[in-house]
């Protein structure tokens, strides 16, 4: 999955080995975080830890990627 943050321009997105890469593309730097949002490497240090959370954890089933519930028509 992969997001960008409306207010920093920060793009979120989940890897292979279940972190989360956080990339400024203003100036390039970019740090990798855990799913409960510690950071693990890079330049950036800091990131919004809502978004890390959404983009690195789990969705409940039924959710959709923006946690509203889909409804299911039988």
């Amino acid at each position: 999955m992969r997001l960008r943050h409306a207010y920093s321009g920060y793009i979120y997105e989940s890897t292979d080995d279940a972190h989360v890469k956080v990339s400024d593309p203003k100036t390039g730097r970019s740090g990798l975080f855990t799913p409960d949002a510690k950071w693990v490497s890079g330049d950036l240090t800091y990131a919004d830890h809502h978004m890390i959370g959404h983009i690195g954890g789990k969705t409940a089933e039924g959710a959709t990627s923006l946690g509203a519930f889909s409804r299911r028509r039988g």
